[in-house]
Order: C-alpha cells, then structure tokens, then sequence
C-alpha cells in the first residue's frame, strides 16, 4: 500500500507538465527490461491469449516477433542506425559473411557469400519504452508503448561474456505497430 501512495504522489506532481488534446497528461515515459523467462510468461497468462493457437502459444515472443516481420505484418529497424531491415533479410541482418568458391556447371567457378543465420533464441531479453497518461476528464491512468527493442549477449571470442547489444527496434504508436507494410 505504502508503494501505492509514493507511486500516486510521484506522478500528481509532475501529471500538469504536457497535455494531449484528449484530455491526457503525459506522467512519464519510461523504460522497462525483460528477460526470457519474463517474457514466455507474459506471453502465456496475458488476459485474452485464450484465442491464440497452441503453436503459436509454444512459440517465444522473438520467434513471434520475427514471423511477423517475414510476414512483413511489422518492420524491424536496425536499433542503432534507425535503418529499416528488408524482410528478407531479417535473419542474416549484419551477421558475419564469407565468400566462398563453388563449382558450378562444366569447368566454370563461382563465388557465393555464405552469411551465418541468426537464431531467434540468442534474444535473452527485451526493452520496452512506455508512456504513462493520466486522463483529467475520467482519471484513468493509461500506458501505450512507444518502441519495442530485442536484445542480445554480446561475448568475446573466447567465450566471456561482453554486454547486450540492442538488434531490433519495432516501433509502435498508441499501441500499435505504426511500421505495418501497406499492401
């Protein structure tokens, strides 16, 4: 309860600083991590995942996420340039390349850039930005989320772990993908 009350009390302070024009404060903008485990749970007892099949209820938000993104349903954009990632390339996105020599028909040779794919278990977690509204009219307190981005554990090449690394950015306006392709 006493959490509750600072909780309250933090936000009537600063609730009058930037008004929407339906009656909506902005209280704060805030960003949050979760991790896998948060994630698969959040996933399986979110209110209203009654509907989802049982494939898609054994699939982890990444995979989910980046179906989505083949489906080209949301776009992935590159988390540290901004640039928007082709839905073909969703998979090999900035992953280590090689060139190697093929043999193709008869004597001729050729050349093929192999790229190591990248596997949607390396996301260990998720950062996820929010916006925080006090509604002056019904004193709702509501959230919508601005950006989702996946994260992964960076290591050195022996093996210890560096950091996360941010990959994807999916960005979202009033709660939905403002990025969905338009067929």
């Amino acid at each position: 309860m006493k959490y509750l009350f600072f909780f309250i009390s933090g936000l009537s302070a600063s609730f009058a600083l930037v008004a929407q024009p339906d009656h909506r404060y902005i209280l704060k903008e805030d960003t949050i991590v979760l991790n896998a485990g948060q994630i698969t749970w959040l996933l399986q007892f979110s209110p209203g995942n009654e509907n989802n099949s049982k494939d898609s209820a054994r699939q982890t938000v990444p995979q989910l996420l980046f179906n989505l993104a083949s489906l080209q349903k949301i776009v992935f954009y590159d988390a540290l340039s901004g640039h928007p990632v082709p839905a073909t390339e969703i998979y090999t996105w900035q992953m280590p390349a090689d060139t190697t020599e093929t043999l193709l028909a008869g004597a001729n040779k050729g050349f093929t850039v192999v790229r190591q794919k990248l596997s949607t278990g390396s996301f260990t977690s998720m950062r996820i930005c929010q916006r925080l509204y006090l509604n002056t009219e019904t004193g709702e307190i509501s959230a919508t989320i601005k950006w989702a981005e996946l994260l992964r554990n960076i290591y050195a090449t022996e093996g210890s772990f560096i950091g996360v690394r941010p990959y994807y950015r999916i960005l979202y306006e009033n709660g939905d993908a403002k990025n969905k392709v338009n067929h």
